[in-house]
């Protein structure tokens, strides 16, 4: 075989793969979520976990006034 028969064949054959192949690199949409015991799990950030603080919100100090016209 000569080069240009090379060439041809190798065309062919990649026009025939893309007809009977399907690429699912792409196929599905991304969904953020990863599967852990055959169950979709949101995958929660490290900066997200455990940081809950307790608010001091004491308004104890303030007053309400009387406003009566």
């Amino acid at each position: 075989m000569n080069i240009v028969e090379e060439l041809r064949q190798k065309i062919y054959l990649e026009k025939l793969y893309k007809k009977n192949c399907i690429d699912l690199d792409n196929y599905f949409k991304y969904s953020g979520k990863q599967e852990i015991n055959n169950r979709l799990v949101a995958l929660t950030p490290n900066y997200r976990i455990d940081k809950t603080f307790k608010v001091f919100n004491d308004m104890s100090k303030y007053k309400l006034k009387n406003y009566k016209t």
